[in-house]
């Protein structure tokens, strides 16, 4: 027969991470029950990183003067 480690339990989760608590009540009428106690559940999750790409796209004209050109801005309007 094999012998139980004495297991305490899993680590507690770090306090300074942000919690959202969802309420989950019973179905049904509860006008005549009363809650005699809560069962609370925590689980760690994880959003993994947004990373993106913000590219500049600057336009550019050229505009035509007596038979040269010079750049010109385009403007977004």
């Amino acid at each position: 027969m094999r012998r139980r480690t004495n297991h305490k339990g899993r680590a507690k989760l770090p306090t300074h991470l942000p919690v959202v608590e969802i309420e989950i009540y019973p179905e049904g009428n509860l006008s005549e029950k009363v809650c005699t106690s809560k069962e609370i559940t925590e689980e760690l999750e994880c959003e993994p990183a947004k990373f993106y790409i913000k590219r500049y796209i600057r336009l550019n004209t050229r505009v035509k003067m007596a038979g040269e050109f010079r750049l010109a801005n385009c403007q977004n309007e």
